[in-house]
């Protein structure tokens, strides 16, 4: 750990003068991946809880629906079909915070990959190296142009090793990540509806519509609504998964850098 001390006071006098002090890391090290793994976790927890309180404001609520009576009885058609879904408020539903939640788990997940390239970079070369990225190549035949310039200074064996986490090579998580990472960043905030599905049995619980012999009506109970993403992938799991194949890249690596116990430190200022 590398410590600098510095006075913005150039002169002696008699004024208030500010004393600060900086910490960071002269040797390669997965501390500060590990450290960002931490904060998406916390933001995981965070939109579980949100998730939670969700499901608590439709706690009990029913679905009803009305909708023509088949003809022929063939029961496979829904005709004209007329719902009321009780919904809560937005804040209610947790939408206010939880793509920005999301959108900070997805960074803090992704920066992770970048900094275990320009990490192994320093340690197999022995000094700081620029450029670096963690690739995410789709096709094999880019691979040889992206290891060269985004992972200089890495030793074959880390080559190696990051190219199991290609996406040409079979991991699929990695390019999930990705894109996640790219729509946030280059496109537009995470669109993160929530999903809601009854229990009942339509073909069961259907009865007449009193008044009305051409209509069929049923009520049933919701079930406990989830935060799912426009391809209808669960939310929390999916975020939960990343986060552990991230972990599972970290806790391969980092026996391999010194040192172990090492934790960076946050910038502080101190006035007096």
């Amino acid at each position: 750990m590398r410590l600098t001390t510095w006075k913005e006071s150039h002169e002696l006098s008699d004024e208030q003068q500010t004393w600060g002090v900086s910490t960071f890391e002269v040797v390669a090290s997965l501390a500060s991946a590990r450290l960002r793994l931490g904060w998406a976790a916390k933001r995981l927890r965070q939109i579980v809880d949100l998730q939670a309180g969700m499901q608590a404001a439709f706690s009990g609520a029913r679905v009803r629906q009305e909708w023509d009576r088949d003809p022929f009885e063939r029961q496979n058609r829904l005709e004209n079909v007329q719902t009321d879904l009780p919904l809560p408020s937005p804040e209610a539903a947790g939408l206010g915070d939880l793509q920005m939640f999301a959108g900070e788990t997805i960074y803090h997940l992704r920066t992770i990959l970048d900094y275990v390239a320009y990490n192994a970079a320093w340690l197999d070369s022995g000094y700081e190296r620029k450029g670096t990225a963690f690739p995410v190549i789709r096709d094999k035949a880019g691979w040889p142009d992206a290891k060269r310039r985004l992972l200089k200074g890495c030793t074959k064996t880390h080559i190696a090793v990051l190219e199991e986490y290609q996406p040409f090579s079979g991991c699929a998580w990695t390019l999930r990540l990705n894109e996640l990472a790219n729509q946030d960043k280059h496109r537009t905030w995470f669109d993160v509806p929530f999903r809601l599905s009854g229990s009942g049995r339509l073909g069961e619980i259907a009865e007449g519509v009193p008044g009305r012999p051409d209509r069929l009506q049923a009520e049933y109970a919701l079930a406990p609504p989830v935060y799912v993403l426009p391809d209808d992938d669960p939310l929390v799991d999916l975020l939960q998964g990343l986060h552990d194949e991230v972990d599972g890249l970290l806790r391969r690596l980092e026996p391999e850098f010194p040192p172990k116990n090492w934790k960076p430190a946050l910038n502080y200022e101190e006035s007096g």
